[in-house]
């Protein structure tokens, strides 16, 4: 059965960490997956292709017998991809998918405080998103035990927290003494990170360019909500994919200037997943984008069966 071509195999047997293979496998199998289901396009006559920026696309061997516009991304063993039909060139899309806590950051950030971190990745953000990543507490989102409201010294108390040691205290209107868990702060910091690094990528991922790009620094995401994760079953061990709270009241700005002719959203998978969206119409009308529900698919169910038709 024809999966794939032989320069695709080798750049998935590259990688050194059998995961890391997997996921590349994964990632072609889904293009060409997303080809074949939604334009019709025998598995074996799919050809792929990069664009002048580098960005894989699809390439038909009839002009004009329609066009696909799509984006992956993996993370912590987990596939997504984003796909649109559309005439060449009438939409970009971007995808990205984060987990918070596949890394060990809290060791680092244990030792050298949360500023330092957010401080270590300040050439990813605009200024304004690394400042606001380590003190503004408007947009943080923390589960408060009952009765508790965030005062002007609560959250002063909660902007300056950055290590799960530290005791974070102060003292409400009345004068009684109140704590909130540092850990807890911490965690709903670093979370609100991992939002706005998917976010970021999603987008820098639309415009065919890297994390690195020249204007980078320009782009800022003014305003957005962190989702609320998938309660985790209890007792269960498996990785729960359950749909999380879901986002779209993003504000992006580039050079100061609000961003209106793009659509994002922000999913949250289970407990530990977020999964960024990004689309936009060359005619500018946000309106007509409308992102679907993520559909988990299985390897021998939906694609191997695709694959052996064409």
């Amino acid at each position: 059965m024809f999966l794939l071509p032989e320069e695709e195999q080798q750049a998935v047997l590259k990688y050194y960490h059998v995961k890391d293979a997997k996921m590349s496998l994964v990632s072609s199998l889904l293009k060409r997956f997303a080809i074949a289901k939604l334009l019709g396009i025998p598995w074996s006559e799919i050809t792929l292709r990069r664009d002048v920026k580098g960005k894989p696309c699809y390439a038909p061997k009839i002009p004009g017998s329609g066009s696909i516009e799509f984006n992956v991304s993996h993370q912590a063993g987990i596939v997504t991809i984003v796909a649109c039909i559309c005439a060449e060139g009438e939409a970009a899309l971007g995808t990205d998918i984060v987990c918070v806590n596949e890394r060990d950051d809290y060791a680092r950030i244990d030792k050298e405080g949360l500023f330092s971190w957010v401080d270590m990745h300040s050439d990813v953000f605009a200024p304004s998103e690394t400042q606001a990543l380590k003190m503004d507490t408007t947009q943080l989102v923390l589960p408060l035990p009952d009765g508790l409201q965030l005062t002007g010294y609560a959250r002063d108390a909660i902007a300056r927290c950055q290590y799960r040691t530290q005791r974070v205290t102060w003292k409400d209107a009345a004068g009684v003494a109140r704590e909130i868990d540092a850990s807890t702060v911490v965690e709903a910091k670093l979370r609100r990170f991992y939002a706005l690094w998917c976010l970021r990528e999603a987008y820098v991922k639309m415009t065919g360019e890297a994390l690195l790009a020249e204007w980078l620094h320009e782009l800022e995401f003014r305003k957005f909500k962190t989702p609320s994760a998938t309660k985790e079953e209890e007792g269960s061990t498996s990785i729960n994919l359950g749909l999380g709270e879901v986002v779209t009241d993003i504000e992006i700005y580039f050079k100061r200037k609000m961003v209106k002719d793009v659509a994002m959203e922000l999913r949250a998978f289970g407990t530990d997943y977020m999964v960024a969206s990004a689309a936009r119409p060359t005619d500018g009308d946000t309106s007509r984008v409308v992102f679907s529900v993520f559909t988990e698919l299985d390897l021998e169910k939906h694609i191997y069966a695709v694959a052996k038709t064409g």
